[in-house]
């Protein structure tokens, strides 16, 4: 199993503050979007902050264009096996409507484990760069990439699964390619939706604080012609996994660092 990329720091973030549409900025960026003082550790663009409970958040912002422009669609997608996913469900292994990986190390969910392959070099200054963010902890040191077809693949209502995680650690995702929908609902009576979110190409998306033990997310499936004729989408979710974490097992008791 490969080691974490390095480190850059554990500063705690400055508190943020929000304007009055309810945009929050992210430690060096502004309200209005503009740098106040860049870091050199990793910048960020302007950024939305989503308030989904007291203790549950979402952040989502663009990635920044010098890393937009070392990621090569092609090469990402020729990345995919040949094969769909599976996952197991009531004692059975059934295909998932999309292909999975995952790098770095192994993750287990949905009564799978996926063995970790190493990190491809297409893959590495995306995860550089999202170390560099010292406010969401900088240490990601496993990568699971979804790859969609079109928009009949989709991935439905679910939480992800967190025992083999650094407890308190957010999980950042990419999305490249097609526009899709991100839906977040409620876990409880009624499963009601909480938040429609575009993921549009070159989206950043960290889910953070209790988010996966309250809610649940997805990207629904889009049928018919419709779908056929939405184009290829990758998402790429990177996690810090806990340094003991058995493949199925709990995390080390070990806290990120405060969510921004």
């Amino acid at each position: 199993m490969p080691a974490p990329l390095p480190v850059t720091g554990k500063k705690r973030p400055s508190r943020e503050a929000a304007d009055e549409d309810g945009i929050v900025a992210a430690p060096g960026v502004s309200a209005a979007g503009g740098t106040e003082s860049p870091s050199p550790s990793g910048e960020i663009g302007r950024l939305e902050h989503i308030v989904l409970s007291s203790t549950s958040w979402i952040h989502r912002f663009m990635l920044p264009r010098q890393i937009m422009s070392r990621l090569d669609f092609g090469e990402l997608w020729r990345l995919r096996p040949k094969e769909l996913g599976t996952v197991q469900i009531y004692g059975r292994h059934v295909s998932t409507p999309r292909y999975h990986r995952s790098y770095g190390h192994d993750y287990a969910f949905s009564g799978v484990v996926l063995a970790a392959l190493p990190l491809p070099a297409a893959l590495r200054p995306l995860v550089e760069w999202a170390n560099s963010l010292v406010q969401y902890g900088g240490a990601l040191n496993g990568v699971l990439v979804n790859w969609y077809e079109s928009g009949e693949h989709y991935i439905g209502a679910h939480s992800d699964d967190e025992k083999q995680l650094v407890v308190g650690s957010p999980i950042l995702s990419v999305s490249l390619g097609a526009t899709r929908k991100f839906r977040v609902r409620d876990r409880g009576p009624g499963k009601a939706v909480r938040h429609n979110i575009d993921l549009k190409h070159g989206t950043c998306l960290v889910m953070g604080g209790d988010m996966q033990k309250q809610f649940t997310h997805e990207v629904p499936k889009i049928s018919g012609a419709k779908g056929r004729a939405v184009g290829r989408r990758i998402n790429i979710t990177m996690r810090a996994f806990a340094d003991n974490a058995a493949v199925g097992g709990s995390a080390k008791k070990r806290r990120a660092a405060p969510a921004p």
